[in-house]
């Protein structure tokens, strides 16, 4: 049955291809880059200096947003340059209207449309596969990450060591940046023809997106459509250590346990960094803190199937997150709880690879999976945990492999299994991967996990197609994949209506999703019919219809039946409330714990507010309500403020609130809520250097207990980074 599914899709995948008028890379004209030699002499000061204007210019942008092929509604000129250890860019953004600019200091990865944005793509490696995504808005905030083509995918997980200056003046403003060369990943001294893109948001009455070279409104392959551009002669080949030690003053209070009062702690710990070429880095980490990263956003889970998902914001993981995706998520770095140490080798080129190895400490939750609902157990244990992951480019299509264990004891989970991405044409790509797992928890078991994936999206169609076959036995301790037992057909087919008036994109769509275990049963069914409508000031709105979805909760169990319509809006309205986000699911809602049908709705809704230029306020607030002859409702809350004394200076300010009841005619049976918070004082001279001084608390309250159980922690965490070029980096 499986090897018939992945015959069948690849057959399509090749008839697919057949009809597909592929567009290869490199059908854009050649960019340049000047080249200041030993040294270029110029200070990254956000001015256009001398030395800039021999360097040639960009500027042949067109718009792809609100309507696409149109010539740019506003001018830009971009520079690119080199010199023996750095790579350089200048971007000069004239503006109609200066005083409209749109834009404020915020935390790093923390912007997006609302605002101006000038962005520049790199494809170091040419092969079109991914790049190094970099943003900046007017005031020298960086937005940067990795996009990964296979997967479809960006993330803003990763960091890096790049110096911004901006400048504003009466009919433009310019962003001038520095890069290290050994920020950058390519395979060896003798460069690739890179590919880069560079793209700039001008939000006014209507959001204007252009691009150099010309991209459309939707493209689903970014880097293919990129310009080449030739480094001029050899590049360096970083070598090197880097060592970033840390120190953490901990002061703990608890109440409401068998331990009250104050302990104290003092935890070193370092992070260590070695370059071995260009293409190659070494990480490893011993005693590493986490506790002043941002809290994660609260997510209603009481009422929920299965087990959620957390992005991952950890430093020691996001060097080469990005080759860790793969169709099946066999690889999730948040199941590695408490880290002691870790190492990690990660490396790009003509292949790509990822190893990683850490002692997990526990302190969380292990997932077991089933076809119906996830079980948990205490993770209470020590474990080792193993990931690897490589993949490599032959043509169109990449290969790859994945590899995850973790041991404690006697006890163990092993996955692994290949995979490969087939770009068929830049329209239409098809992915799949067999993993295969061997677990002993008390008993042994093992199954086998099939995924496949087609997309097929061009400039009106998107057509989607996933195909799922996992064994009942089939488990990934290390990875992302809650549900079990069961094959799933997800399908979808929209078509998009471009240039209507005041519309810059009107797409209704269908979707099926089903679900059966390997006795044919159904596990679930959801039709969903729905528009979505991208208007040209970038306001989207989505409405969707869910008739009679189905699913069942356990083997045996009542087939449910309900209804619901669907509703969400985000808006960047105006500069001092540049984002806003309303979502409305109502209707017939299925009760997870009762095994029930009721009537129900969920709502969230979030806005960004500025009321003065370095003061941001980020409220968020979900809830579900699920009413049968019980009356179970979950509530999550977050404010999140923020004051920026200097583009390194911060304080901020999180409270949150999540709570669960559940009552029968007014009487409770359950009442939990717990509330947590925290004020922080954050000095980011660099991402190796940085200062942070808090107080946190957190208050747990259960109705059916006397005594809520609190917790009050102030924390003082330095680190300072070090290296053999460089010295002490303070």
């Amino acid at each position: 049955m499986r090897w018939q599914i992945m015959i069948s899709a690849l057959n399509l995948a090749g008839m697919i291809s057949s009809a597909s008028h592929a567009t290869q890379p490199g059908d854009a004209p050649p960019f340049s880059m000047a080249d200041f030699h030993r040294s270029a002499g110029i200070e990254i000061d956000g001015r256009i200096e001398p030395a800039w204007l021999a360097a040639p210019v960009v500027d042949a942008f067109e718009e792809y947003r609100p309507r696409a092929g149109v010539p740019a509604s506003v001018r830009t000129e971009v520079r690119m340059g080199r010199d023996a250890t750095h790579f350089y860019l200048v971007a000069r953004l004239f503006d109609l209207d200066i005083a409209r600019l749109r834009t404020g200091l915020a935390r790093r990865d923390n912007f997006s449309n609302e605002q101006d944005w000038f962005s520049v793509a790199i494809d170091a490696v040419g092969s079109s596969r991914g790049a190094q995504l970099f943003y900046f808005n007017a005031r020298g905030v960086i937005w940067d990450g990795l996009l990964n083509e296979e997967a479809g995918t960006s993330t803003p997980a990763a960091d890096f060591e790049v110096e911004v200056a901006t400048s504003i003046d009466s009919d433009s403003w310019v962003v001038e940046l520095r890069i290290p060369f050994e920020e950058l990943r390519y395979r060896s001294r003798s460069p690739d023809t890179w590919r880069v893109i560079f793209r700039r948001n001008y939000p006014r009455e209507d959001r204007h997106a252009m691009a150099a070279p010309a991209i459309p409104s939707s493209p689903p392959c970014l880097m293919c459509l990129a310009a080449p551009v030739q480094p001029p002669g050899e590049l360096p080949a970083p070598r090197g250590s880097s060592f970033v030690p840390q120190l953490l003053g901990l002061g703990t209070r608890e109440t409401g346990t068998t331990d009250e009062g104050w302990t104290s702690d003092l935890e070193p710990g370092i992070d260590m960094k070695l370059r071995a070429g260009p293409a190659t880095v070494f990480d490893a980490t011993v005693n590493p803190d986490f506790s002043q990263l941002e809290l994660d956003t609260p997510q209603l889970s009481s009422n929920q199937q299965f087990a959620l998902a957390f992005p991952e914001k950890r430093p020691f993981f996001l060097e080469g997150i990005d080759i860790l995706d793969s169709p099946l998520q066999a690889i999730y770095t948040r199941s590695i709880t408490d880290p002691a140490w870790g190492a990690r080798g990660t490396h790009r080129g003509s292949w790509d690879g990822a190893l990683l190895t850490a002692r997990d400490d526990g302190g969380g939750t292990v997932v077991i999976p089933g076809p119906y609902s996830a079980g948990y157990e205490a993770q209470d244990f020590h474990s080792l945990a193993t990931l690897g992951r490589v993949r490599k480019p032959i043509g169109r299509v990449t290969l790859g492999g994945v590899f995850t264990d973790r041991r404690a004891d006697d006890d163990y989970n092993t996955v692994a299994g290949p995979d490969l991405a087939w770009r068929l044409s830049p329209t239409t790509r098809v992915s799949a991967q067999w993993l295969a797992s061997r677990t002993r928890d008390e008993v042994e078991t093992q199954g086998d996990a099939i995924g496949i994936d087609m997309l097929h999206d061009s400039r009106h169609w998107r057509a989607a197609l996933t195909l799922r076959e996992l064994d009942p036995g089939f488990r990934a301790d290390n990875g992302y994949i809650p549900q079990v037992g069961i094959r799933q057909v997800d399908a979808e087919l929209r078509y998009k209506f471009l240039g209507l008036r005041a519309i810059s994109e009107l797409a209704p769509y269908v979707n099926m999703d089903t679900r059966e275990d390997f006795d044919h049963r159904t596990v679930s069914s959801a039709p969903r019919l729905g528009t979505q409508a991208t208007l040209t000031n970038n306001m989207i709105v989505t409405g969707e219809w869910r008739p009679r979805e189905q699913v069942r909760l356990h083997a045996g169990g009542e087939l449910h039946s309900l209804s619901q319509g669907y509703l969400s809006l985000t808006s960047y309205p105006v500069a001092w409330l540049p984002v806003l986000t309303f979502e409305l699911t109502a209707g017939e809602a299925m009760d997870f714990t009762a095994d029930r049908v009721g009537n129900g709705e969920t709502v969230s809704a979030s806005l960004l507010w500025r009321p003065l230029d370095r003061l941001v306020i980020e409220p968020r607030f979900d809830m579900t309500t699920v009413r049968t002859d019980q009356r179970a409702r979950e509530s999550a809350a977050q404010l999140l403020a923020t004051v920026h004394l200097t583009a390194r200076d911060r304080f901020r300010l999180m409270l949150q609130r999540v709570a669960f009841e559940r009552d029968v005619q007014g009487s409770a049976l359950l009442d939990t809520s717990r509330l947590s918070g925290s004020l922080l004082f954050t000095h980011e001279h660099s991402l190796v250097r940085r200062i942070y001084v808090g107080v946190a608390f957190a208050r747990d309250s259960d109705r059916a207990t006397t005594l809520p159980r609190e917790t009050l922690e102030v924390f003082l965490k330095v680190q300072s980074g070090m290296s053999a070029a460089t010295g002490v980096r303070w």
